[in-house]
């Protein structure tokens, strides 16, 4: 979440808790798109109820990814650009 403060298109926050299972740790919107990212642990994966919020997350249009570290969700973030500029493009 310290990485994502700074993004300044970035407005989100952390989601999960003992009442929400399933969904990613951190949700919010990222140059008006939703985005959700499961925080994991390296060696970790997510269950199967964080991989379905992630794949409905998908199907309806927004992002979702899994991030291991701050360079994963870099990566995440600058793939999400890219495929906006195709968005937008079309």
């Amino acid at each position: 979440m310290a990485y994502l403060r700074k993004v300044p298109e970035w407005v989100g926050w952390k989601a999960s808790d003992q009442y929400t299972r399933g969904v990613s740790d951190v949700v919010g919107c990222y140059k008006g798109f939703f985005v959700a990212i499961e925080i994991k642990r390296k060696g970790q994966n997510p269950t199967e109820l964080q991989w379905s919020f992630i794949h409905r997350i998908r199907k309806v249009g927004g992002y979702a990814d899994v991030a291991r570290s701050v360079e994963d969700v870099q990566r995440f973030l600058a793939w999400v650009d890219q495929d906006i500029q195709l968005r937008v493009k079309i």
